[in-house]
């Protein structure tokens, strides 16, 4: 069998589909002890969201990796309330119902022990097959060429084993924990050399692969005048990063968690009655919709092709005497009115007084 094909991080520089499978392969070895973690409460909140996105989506292949490993699924039966897509936490909606999430995971568990068994005893019978073939002698048939002196005196290049493992067998192997992979090593050495011969072929292809990719670069440079050539990373490996994009959060409940907050830092110790969050979150719209009418009445007003902050920031401070700092407000004219009895009162004349040529109330 040829050796394998050298996937991403190889020197090809191919683009490599099982990145994200050996990535998440490495996160599903992590699965029991995050979940461990997480009932200490030693995650962080962005972690537990993320970890609860994982649970949900990658509930099959979690299962088999557990039965796979172990055969103890009982973490992902027993998950501490923060890790429950089936529950509310710090402001999260639900994913499922509960009755869907203990259906869900008892239909995957069932799955993955049918997918186990399934592999083990495909893994079983190849190697059977490989352990006949390679102890069978090989008989010559009358007719078939036969090796002259000459062939078998010269020159003898490198034999691979006759019972070579196949592409499919040893990805297969690779996708394995290490403990169980050992386990069947040490239930079966056949399978231990052949998967080790297939593992040192790609080695060295690989190696092989990296000398020709270095030399060409290196003939490269010399004909381009000196220009570096592109280089590739021959890493393959992935660091376990629990960081994926959490579901963005409803309007509604970042509203009711924003005020929350503030009932806690306000008033510790009380909470909103059903409703309140409700009700404030009416005001708080009607309130941005009458600022905005305003803003757009005044920008219309002073002929302007846009909105601009100092018209809201104008608006508030007129209507609601709300000062929002950093906002250039427009200039006002702070000027004192004289009500309106007092210009009466200043304004008065009396008539006796006029007629007699005397003035008014102010100049006597």
């Amino acid at each position: 069998m040829s050796a394998p094909t050298p996937s991403a991080g190889t020197p090809t520089g191919q683009p490599n589909p099982q990145a994200s499978k050996i990535n998440l392969t490495q996160i599903m070895s992590n699965i029991p002890h995050l979940i461990k973690l997480a009932g200490q409460g030693s995650l962080k909140p962005i972690q537990i969201t993320q970890l609860r996105s994982i649970l949900f989506k990658n509930i099959k292949q979690i299962a088999i990796s557990l039965i796979g490993s172990n055969g103890d699924t009982q973490p992902l039966l027993n998950l501490p309330p923060s890790l429950d897509p089936s529950r509310v936490w710090e402001g999260q909606s639900p994913m499922c119902t509960a009755e869907d999430w203990k259906n869900l995971a008892a239909n995957a568990i069932g799955e993955a022990r049918v997918k186990v068994k399934e592999a083990a005893g495909k893994v079983q019978t190849r190697v059977a097959v490989g352990t006949s073939g390679s102890s069978t002698p090989a008989h010559s048939q009358p007719g078939s060429p036969q090796p002259s002196s000459s062939q078998a005196s010269g020159t003898q290049q490198p034999v691979r084993p006759t019972a070579f493992m196949p592409m499919e067998e040893f990805k297969a192997m690779l996708a394995l924990t290490p403990e169980a992979r050992h386990a069947l090593f040490e239930k079966d050495p056949a399978v231990k050399r052949r998967f080790m011969g297939a593992l040192n072929s790609y080695r060295e292809h690989q190696s092989k692969a990296a000398q020709a990719q270095s030399q060409n670069q290196a003939a490269g440079q010399a004909t381009s005048g000196g220009l570096p050539a592109p280089t590739t990373n021959l890493h393959t490996g992935q660091a376990f990063q629990l960081a994926l994009p959490a579901r963005r959060e409803r309007d509604e409940d970042r509203r009711k968690r924003k005020f929350k907050e503030y009932v806690k830092e306000d008033a510790p110790g009380m909470e909103l009655e059903i409703g309140v969050p409700e009700v404030l979150g009416e005001v708080m719209d009607a309130f941005v919709a009458e600022a905005a009418k305003g803003a757009f009445k005044l920008a219309r007003h002073r002929k302007a092709e846009k909105v601009e902050l100092k018209d809201i920031a104008y608006f508030l401070d007129k209507t609601y005497s709300l000062t929002v700092p950093g906002f250039d407000v427009h200039p006002t004219e702070r000027r004192h009115i004289i009500p309106e009895g007092d210009r009466k009162k200043g304004k008065g004349v009396a008539p006796r007084a006029a007629r007699l040529g005397r003035g008014t109330k102010e100049e006597d």
